[in-house]
């Protein structure tokens, strides 16, 4: 009976192992995908800041936008 109780536990310890080493990488693989999201979401605002303020004060008039509103603007928050 004893070596039943204990094989019994070794295989419920191995199964919670496995288990939490599963939700261990889908957890990483999370959070690879939040920090890659932001990474590219970062590069494509600094790249549209980037092309505004390329443009001279007439262009940026036209768009209703002067120096101080490129940053709202290219992250979306300007209206």
């Amino acid at each position: 009976m004893t070596t039943l109780g204990k094989t019994r536990t070794a295989i419920d310890i191995r199964t919670r192992i496995e288990h939490a080493e599963r939700l261990r990488y889908r957890y990483r693989k999370r959070l690879f995908a939040v920090w890659w999201r932001w990474l590219m979401r970062t590069l494509r605002h600094r790249k549209g800041a980037a092309q505004l303020r390329a443009l001279d004060e007439r262009a940026l008039h036209d768009l209703g936008l002067s120096r101080s509103n490129i940053e709202a603007a290219a992250r979306g928050l300007f209206r």
